[in-house]
């Protein structure tokens, strides 16, 4: 069953029942194909079993899923064939301030040994798929719509997700510097949300293995907005392969800025 047929079957129940989504619930957790190798009260790590060359590491957004980036489906095999997939939650949504970082080290040391490791989030995911991908020796990370930073020291403008941030006890990862190193390419990407545009703004324009995409429409569901167009898997198929990014953009018709 596909990623976003469950989210609105979650979606469902929860108007048919009242009940609130809980910490832990995720519509990653109810695929039958992805298996629980991990759970704690801050973080759930699952797999999905490949036999490709590539191992992606995926970090969920603030709801826990893929903001529209959906590994299961034809048009992402095609792209990066069996991967093998670890999904990463962040339950208490603290951008990665409270996950077990030692504890994954060791998971993808051990699933992705021997294969090219690729690491992809959404908006908190973003930041995180960036965030972890030195660590975890990374070759490429796909960022879509990420935070610089959400340290209200450091964004003092950022509004968004506060029931969230202020729950932080400690920013051991306050924004991402130090993130970029020219072994990993960086494929970062924004749509024309204003304070997300803050955030692009924030990212440095002169580091090697960094390319930074500002897409002129799209907003913060700016993954959803190129799956609409028939252009998310083409981009991400493009950033893996090392093809011309802005090439496919372009032939999308869509109007962009990079650097």
């Amino acid at each position: 069953m596909a990623i976003n047929d469950l989210i609105n079957r979650k979606r469902i129940q929860s108007l048919l029942t009242g009940r609130k989504m809980k910490a832990g619930d995720s519509p990653l957790r109810d695929d039958p194909d992805n298996e629980i190798i991990y759970d704690d009260a801050d973080m759930t790590v699952l797999r999905r079993p490949g036999t490709g060359k590539d191992c992606i590491v995926s970090f969920t957004g603030i709801g826990r899923a893929m903001g529209g980036i959906d590994l299961q489906t034809p048009e992402f095999t095609r792209s990066g064939g069996d991967a093998e997939k670890i999904f990463v939650i962040d339950k208490n949504r603290t951008w990665g301030n409270s996950l077990g970082w030692s504890r994954l080290d060791k998971i993808v040391a051990r699933l992705g040994d021997g294969r090219r490791i690729i690491t992809l989030g959404n908006s908190m995911g973003g930041f995180l798929a960036i965030l972890a991908a030195t660590r975890f020796g990374a070759r490429h990370a796909l960022a879509f719509v990420p935070q610089w930073s959400v340290d209200p020291a450091l964004v003092p403008w950022e509004k968004r997700w506060v029931e969230y941030r202020e729950k932080i006890r400690a920013f051991v990862h306050p924004d991402l510097s130090g993130a970029f190193t020219a072994d990993c390419r960086h494929h970062v990407f924004f749509g024309d949300h204003l304070l997300d545009s803050a955030q692009f703004e924030a990212f440095p324009k002169d580091v090697g293995g960094l390319d930074l995409f500002r897409i002129e429409q799209g907003g913060h569901e700016l993954a959803g907005y190129l799956k609409t167009r028939g252009l998310l898997y083409p981009v991400i198929d493009a950033c893996l392969s090392g093809r011309d990014v802005g090439a496919v953009l372009t032939e999308g018709g869509v109007r962009f800025q990079a650097t």
